[in-house]
């Protein structure tokens, strides 16, 4: 006999509207969502909570904060992989896009320097049924850096990889085209003294002129050629977005700017904005 459950008294939300009503699933499926209420006497009373579509998330840097969830500590993969999907399923999500980084902002040790470890501890417990959410890879890949190509390489084909995303965290570029905010974040964020924080700020804009434009465009030709999905990533004026909108990106990741986000518009860039900064009505 398939197992019934019976949700009333719900704020159901559809792709096209929201009404108070009931949810009836069979052996773990539903099979039927309607406006009103049910007398059956076995219904679950939702009291006028939300009852949504699975939440798919396509940006998520969380799970390299369970790997390494404070200084010079590395938790085991695939610990840290089940802890991650728990809680994603815990706030709703059911399809997410891993984003993992390739490159770094600054290279404090902490994020994993290669993240195969994690994709290979995902498929394994995939394979065994232990997640609740499905999972996919999105790489980003921080342009900027020396080695970013050479880590991009061996996932060209990986059956898992949905989206790359293109990313200069550079000093002066896009998100900290300020370099006063460049340097109030990373130092707030690693604890940098100001001598050490220029030196950092002095080799980051030597690698960003030394490999950013190199890298952009092998990462781009890696992608048409293997035909995976781009993203750029924190538009700033519609320069930017016109160069993504020319190689074929389809996502732009979060514009910094009103005029990013009306040129992604324009070019049909589907446009990615985080929650969190949504409802705090700022990015910083």
């Amino acid at each position: 006999m398939s197992r019934e459950l019976i949700v009333t008294n719900a704020r159901v939300v559809t792709r096209h509207e929201t009404f108070t009503g009931s949810m009836l699933a069979l052996g773990g499926e539903i099979v039927e969502v309607a406006p009103g209420h049910s007398a059956a006497a076995e219904a679950e009373d939702f009291e006028g909570d939300l009852l949504l579509p699975g939440v798919i998330e396509l940006h998520t840097d969380v799970l390299e904060r369970h790997i390494a969830p404070r200084p010079a500590v590395q938790w085991p993969p695939l610990a840290a992989v089940l802890a991650y999907d728990a809680q994603l399923a815990g706030a709703g999500i059911t399809t997410v896009l891993d984003s993992l980084a390739l490159g770094y902002l600054i290279d404090s040790g902490q994020r994993p320097r290669d993240p195969r470890p994690l994709v290979e501890a995902i498929n394994a417990a995939q394979a065994v049924g232990a997640l609740r959410a499905e999972h996919h890879l999105h790489l980003r890949c921080e342009v900027s850096t020396e080695a970013v190509v050479r880590d991009f390489e061996p996932f060209v084909d990986h059956p898992m990889l949905r989206l790359v995303s293109l990313m200069d965290h550079a000093p002066g570029q896009r998100q900290f085209t300020s370099l006063e905010k460049y340097r109030e974040y990373n130092q707030g964020r690693y604890g940098l003294s100001d001598t050490a924080m220029s030196e950092i700020v002095e080799q980051r804009l030597a690698d960003h002129d030394r490999y950013a434009q190199k890298h952009r465009a092998e990462i781009t030709r890696l992608c048409q050629k293997h035909g995976l999905r781009l993203a750029s990533h924190d538009d700033a004026t519609t320069a930017h977005v016109e160069e993504a909108a020319g190689i074929g990106t389809v996502i732009a990741e979060f514009p910094t700017t009103l005029e990013a986000a009306e040129a992604a518009r324009t070019w049909g860039l589907a446009i990615l904005a985080g929650a969190p900064n949504l409802i705090r009505g700022r990015s910083d």
